[in-house]
């Protein structure tokens, strides 16, 4: 498998990318953020969906909250290619994903179905692709940094060993739940004793449940036996209750008409004595109509009587009101008076404001042009103090290099210029200390001290202004106040007016005192009169309504007299025996308790087998259950067995695979460290627990004995040999490409070339291999160069040298 293209849109530095892959060397040069790892993160996320961030961090900075985010890799594998496309989506980033042959056709869609695929392609999971294929500068570090067991915990976690632990600390559990659970079952099987007992305790219920089934057909033939008895005597009471019932019912019909006809009798004779008292109240009502019509002229005298008191007591009660008005509005009027005096003398503070404000505005505005020298002053400032530092810094990392270290900015080495350059900047330090740096901070102390007088200033403008605003506010109150003022005499005035049109008008209206309460006792003698004769005129009103319902009951009572004479004739026709009817009913009550009897001793014999029944059933079901529990015991023993199996397998397995690990790791590592060194280092061979050793001069030493830049290329090849195995157990035999993210941190230039030279060696098993780093220097070692850099719109990338676009 080898990369050929990639696609990005809006992920993470990168807003718009499209990158060929050639085959070779290739380095990946750019500054540290400029988004060189961001590249090998997508190709993971677009061959197995891993995203490298938080999902809300994955969308470029200046995408919008619901542009998509694409990735898409074309990659080849045996001649093949092929194409995966992930996407995400909207505001909260759905995931998308497509695969597609080398016929451009869709073969998986979604998330889980194209990684499956991907894998099936490979030949390698996630994990171990990452393993065999790329390598960081940490990764590096980690195989000589750990000791002993760690270090062999570190290399079965590289090659994928710590899925076998993982299996097998799941099957240890599975194990111990096993355990528990036979612990379980076997408490509850019986014990020999108890099976023997059941098995006799059933054998005799059996011999029970058979005599009690004779007994139940014995009962069953007394039950129904009884109950055709019963059944009959039954049959002849309904007859003779039926003749009871109609009897009954005919006689309780007649005592019911008889009791109607009797109380519409009463009714009757009510009705009639009603009216004879009515027709005597005519009369009395007819002597009292002169006294109405008399109360009925009265009234209309009182009512305007009433009237005239009302404009009476009107007119008394605003002339009572006139003279307060007529106080309020003179003082008023003097309050107006007082309020033109106070605005004469207030009528200058808006004039003053003015000026006021005229001198804060000028001293402002020196202010303002003083303040952007400042900043100016203090962004030198800055720069100095920044140079200052550098220098300071400089001669710390110089001085504790010693002569013969590198540079730590050119990472040149020093040498003959290692006094010159100290004195160098020594000299730039006492100029930058001694003479720019007091320059700018006096010249700043002057300004500040210009600033402060004009801010007391403006401070003191301030002051005065507010207190100007006050005596404005002030007039401002007493103008408001004056106007209100002028409002109310005005509606004062206009009251008094109203008021005075109102009295006069009152006045029209004359009242007579003494003929109002004379009217008012003459209605009140009348008033019981009155009363009395719309009594009887009330009670006049029901007396055809009386006649008519008189009429009604005379006409019932003869219906009711016709019906209760058929009913008699109907009641002597009827031939009923009440002793006849007790003498049936007796036998019929005495038939019903021998049935219910036979019944209950059946119901009791029923109880008696159902219980026999469910004791049988019972103690059969406890000796089937124990037979179950059995057989369950012995098959989670024999399940058991194999996760002990299975357990010894496992660590069989993982000390065959480290066996065979142990040799091709040090055979690889070896021949590459001794191409890298030029012969000078023989081999590297690993121990159990996975040390590493070099071979030097026919000698085996610790790898921890050499210097960092021999280290550091004894972990790259031990790397690179590790990847080769594990690419090998993965089945990736056709992966063609290695990535290793910046592995010339601590190499001088003549290890960077035999590293180099090494690298070119793996160029005849790897059809690609990827250098990430952030040496600029390092881009004449490669004849193709993918530069990255970072810019405002993004991340950019172009291809320098052989094979540039």
């Amino acid at each position: 498998m080898i990369l050929r293209s990639l696609t990005l849109q809006n992920f993470k530095q990168y807003r718009e990318l499209v990158v060929d892959f050639p085959e070779g060397l290739i380095g990946i040069v750019g500054k540290n953020g400029s988004g060189k790892s961001s590249l090998f993160e997508a190709v993971l996320c677009a061959l197995y969906g891993e995203i490298p961030v938080t999902r809300e961090y994955l969308r470029s900075t200046g995408a919008g909250e619901k542009d998509s985010v694409a990735v898409s890799l074309e990659f080849e594998i045996d001649g093949k290619r092929y194409r995966v496309l992930r996407e995400y989506r909207g505001k909260a980033l759905a995931a998308h994903s497509s695969l597609y042959d080398f016929n451009d056709e869709q073969t998986a869609s979604g998330q889980k179905e194209v990684t499956a695929a991907v894998e099936r392609l490979v030949g390698m999971s996630c994990d171990a692709f990452t393993r065999s294929i790329f390598s960081g500068q940490k990764d590096l570090g980690a195989i000589s940094a750990a000791t002993g067991g760690e270090r062999r915990l570190l290399i079965r976690r590289m090659i994928g060993m710590d899925r076998i632990d993982d299996i097998q600390k799941r099957l240890r559990e599975d194990r111990n739940v096993l355990r528990d659970k036979i612990k379980g079952q076997m408490t509850l099987l019986l014990s020999d004793d108890d099976i023997k007992e059941r098995q006799l305790q059933a054998a005799s219920l059996d011999k029970t449940l058979e005599s009690l089934n004779i007994r139940m057909i014995q009962s069953d033939e007394l039950l129904k036996k009884m109950t055709s008895e019963y059944e009959k005597a039954k049959n002849d009471f309904e007859k003779q209750d039926a003749l009871f019932r109609k009897y009954t019912a005919l006689k309780a019909s007649l005592g019911k008409i008889t009791a109607t006809r009797e109380g519409v009798e009463k009714q009757i004779k009510d009705h009639a004595e009603r009216l004879n008292g009515i027709m005597n109240e005519k009369k009395e009502m007819e002597s009292l109509e002169v006294y109405v019509k008399e109360w009925a002229a009265l009234q209309k005298v009182k009512e305007k009587l009433d009237e005239a008191k009302m404009c009476f007591i009107k007119k008394e009660s605003l002339q009572k009101q006139l003279p307060g008005i007529e106080r309020e509005i003179v003082s008023i009027a003097e309050k107006i008076k007082n309020g033109k005096e106070r605005i004469a003398g207030l009528a200058d503070a808006e004039v003053l404001i003015q000026e006021k404000d005229r001198e804060r505005e000028s001293a402002e505005a020196e202010i303002s042009d003083i303040e952007k020298a400042l900043e100016s002053m203090r962004s030198e400032l800055g720069g100095v103090r920044m140079r200052i530092q550098e220098r300071e810094e400089s001669v710390r990392k110089i001085t504790e290099a010693g002569r013969y270290s590198v540079c730590p900015t050119c990472l040149r080495p020093l040498a003959e210029s290692f006094d010159a350059t100290l004195e160098k900047l020594g000299k730039e330090l006492t100029l930058y200390q001694n003479s720019e740096l007091q320059r700018i901070l006096a010249a700043i102390r002057e300004k500040d001290g210009i600033i402060k007088k004009k801010k007391d200033a403006v401070r003191k403008c301030v002051q005065e202004r507010e207190e100007l605003h006050k005596i404005i506010a002030r007039l401002d109150e007493v103008r408001t106040h004056l106007a209100a003022l002028d409002n109310e005499l005005r509606e004062k005035n206009k009251s008094k007016d109203a008021l005075d049109k109102e009295i006069a008008l009152l006045e029209k209206t004359p009242y007579d005192e003494a003929l109002h309460g004379e009217t008012l006792k003459k209605l009140k003698e009348l008033e019981p009169k009155k009363l009395r004769y719309h009594a009887i005129e009330g009670v006049m009103k029901q007396v055809p309504g009386l006649q008519a319902r008189l009429q009604e009951l005379i006409d019932e009572k003869a219906t009711l007299v016709q019906d209760e004479n058929e009913l008699s004739e109907k009641l002597k026709r009827i031939t009923f025996s009440e002793e006849m009817y007790s003498n049936i009913k007796k036998l019929r009550d005495e038939c019903e308790t021998c049935r219910d009897a036979a019944a209950a001793a059946h119901t009791v014999l029923s109880q008696e087998k159902q219980k026999t029944e469910y004791d049988v059933t019972t103690l059969k079901n406890e000796l089937k259950r124990d037979g179950e529990n059995r057989k369950k015991v012995e098959k989670n023993s024999k399940e058991m067995e194999v996760l002990n199996r299975l357990d010894w397998f496992f660590d069989d397995f993982r000390n065959v695979v480290l066996d065979r690990v142990k040799p091709a790791i040090a055979g690889h590592a070896g021949e590459l460290f001794s191409r890298i060194t030029a012969g000078r280092y023989e081999a590297i061979t690993v121990d159990g627990d996975f040390g590493f050793f070099i071979q030097d001069e026919g000698r085996l030493y610790p790898i921890q004995r050499f210097s960092g830049g021999e280290v550091d290329c004894a972990n790259l090849c031990l790397r690179i040999a590790i990847s080769r195995t594990i690419s090998d157990l993965a089945g990736g035999g056709s992966i063609g490409f290695l990535g290793f993210d910046e592995i010339f941190g601590s190499q001088d230039m003549e290890r960077r070339r035999e590293i180099m030279d090494a690298l070119l060696y793996l160029k005849e098993m790897y059809r690609q291999i990827f250098i990430i780093s952030h040496i600029e220097e390092i881009k004449e070692e490669f004849s193709q160069v993918l530069h990255v850099t970072r810019t405002a719109a993004g991340s950019k990338v172009q291809w320098l040298f052989a094979g540039g676009q």
